[in-house]
């Protein structure tokens, strides 16, 4: 896993960000995805990252764009992409808290935007799971649809966005 703030490097201006757990199944599709565009020699800064909840802030703050590719249970088909920016989304979790456990990414990235440390451009590539209880590996519908989103991110960064 990457961690620019403990090297002597300066932040990429482009980063794609993986989040979930490669231990709970289709959870880890994000860091998946990130694995694919590496071994891809994508040219952009990327990071793994199991639950980073207000952290995220540290790897974003510095950034021109950000490309999150996150597990998501939104109802759709098992393996579907929604590939949005960040304006075009809401949280729907309510909290009356405020801890790491608790927040989704939308409440860190809305967090973000009221501290002014959001990024100009940010993209969330959400990818239904199936399968999220403790297992190594994603399901097969979930694994293409991986494939599938590490070539629409390669092609939007190709398009300088």
């Amino acid at each position: 896993m990457s961690n620019f703030l403990s090297s002597n490097y300066p932040q990429p201006k482009i980063v794609v960000i993986g989040i979930g757990n490669p231990l709970m199944a289709d959870d880890g599709v994000g860091p998946y995805v990130v694995s694919l565009l590496r071994e891809r020699g994508v040219n952009a800064g990327l990071i793994e990252l199991d639950t980073p909840g207000y952290s995220l802030l540290t790897y974003i703050s510095d950034c021109q764009t950000v490309i999150i590719v996150d597990a998501a249970d939104f109802g759709g088909r098992v393996g579907e992409i929604r590939q949005t920016p960040k304006a075009g989304i809401r949280s729907g979790k309510s909290s009356s808290r405020l801890d790491s456990h608790s927040i989704d990414l939308v409440a860190v990235l809305d967090y973000a935007q009221t501290l002014q440390m959001l990024p100009p451009t940010v993209w969330l590539y959400c990818i239904q799971v199936r399968d999220v209880y403790p297992h190594f590996g994603l399901s097969n519908q979930v694994a293409q649809a991986a494939q599938y989103a590490a070539r629409l991110i390669e092609l939007q960064l190709q398009e300088n966005l």
